[in-house]
C-alpha cells in the first residue's frame, strides 16, 4: 500500500479572548457569547450556531457548517445580516480568527464563507497537511494504492462481576479504534513549526482531527492516549535539519456504554 500524506486539523479554543460575536439582524445587533472550552471544527461550528440562536430568539434559523474540502466555516441566515467583526462592541474578543474571517465587517449578503481556510490568513487555529509521507500506516490487510484501508479492528471490553447469590453483572466499556502514527523527517522551518504546534495541543489531552488522506472529507476525531507521554521530557525542541518525534498513540472512541 503506498502511503498517503495526512492532515491534521486542531486549535478552536473558545477563551475570553475569542470568545464572542456580534452580528446584526432586521436592524438589531446582538452578542452572542461561546462557552469557552475546546472543541473539533465541526462541534465549534455547532456551538456557533447555538450562540447566535439563543442571542436572537426571533430567529433560530442562522447555520453554521464547517467543510473538511474547502476547510471553511459558512455562516448563513434567512434573510440579509450583518457579522461584526470590525466594529462590534466585542470585536476585541470576537471568535472570527478561529472562523477564518478577517477582522472586518461583513456585510450585504444571507451567507458569508470564511475568508481563508483554517489554519493560514486570518485564521488562529491551525491545519498541517505535511509535506512528505511521513504517516507510517498499518493495515490489517493490504490494499490497492488510491484505496482506503482497514487499520485497526475494534475490540469490546467486558468485565462480569459474580455476587454470592450467583448473579452476574456485566460492565461494558467504551469501545475504541487505537491509531499510531509516527512525524518523522521534519525539516526546519514551517514544517517544524507546525509539528511543535501540534506537539503542545497533544501534550495537554486536547482532541484534534486526521484525515488520514488529506484529499478525503472523512476525519477520524482523535485523543492523544497518554498524555503524559507527550510531556517535554519526552520529546525536544530540535533545530538540525531532521527530526524525529517519538510513535504517538490516539484514541477514537466508537461508543460508550
Amino acid at each position: 500500500m503506498a502511503f498517503t500524506l495526512p492532515r491534521f486539523t486542531w486549535g478552536w479554543a473558545a477563551t475570553a479572548s475569542t470568545n464572542r460575536l456580534d452580528f446584526k439582524d432586521n436592524n438589531i445587533t446582538f452578542a452572542a457569547t461561546l462557552t469557552n472550552g475546546e472543541y473539533l471544527p465541526a462541534e465549534f461550528a455547532s456551538e456557533v450556531q447555538r450562540a447566535m440562536r439563543l442571542a436572537n430568539t426571533d430567529n433560530q434559523a442562522n447555520t453554521c457548517t464547517y467543510s473538511f474540502t474547502t476547510r471553511k466555516f459558512t455562516l448563513t441566515g434567512t434573510s440579509i445580516f450583518q457579522l461584526l467583526l470590525g466594529t462590534g462592541a466585542n470585536a476585541a474578543s470576537d471568535c472570527n480568527g478561529l472562523l477564518g474571517f478577517a477582522a472586518s465587517d461583513e456585510t450585504g449578503a444571507t451567507t458569508y464563507t470564511s475568508d481563508d481556510a483554517v489554519g493560514s490568513g486570518s485564521s488562529t487555529a491551525f491545519t498541517w497537511a505535511p509535506v512528505d509521507p511521513i504517516a507510517i500506516t498499518t493495515p490489517v490487510s493490504a490494499a490497492a494504492d488510491g484505496t482506503t484501508a482497514t487499520l485497526l479492528g475494534r475490540v469490546p471490553v467486558v468485565s462480569v462481576n459474580r455476587a454470592d447469590g450467583g448473579r452476574r453483572e456485566y460492565i461494558y466499556y467504551s469501545t475504541d479504534k487505537m491509531y499510531s502514527f509516527q512525524i518523522r523527517y521534519v525539516s526546519t522551518g514551517a514544517e517544524q513549526t507546525s509539528a511543535e504546534s501540534l506537539m503542545d495541543w497533544l501534550e495537554r489531552g486536547r482532541r484534534f482531527n486526521l484525515q488520514p488522506d488529506a484529499t478525503s472529507t472523512n476525519a477520524l476525531r482523535l485523543v492523544v492516549a497518554d498524555p503524559s507521554a507527550m510531556q517535554r521530557s519526552g520529546f525536544t525542541w530540535f533545530t538540525r535539519a531532521e527530526i524525529d518525534y517519538p510513535e504517538i498513540v490516539c484514541v477514537q472512541s466508537l461508543a460508550r456504554v
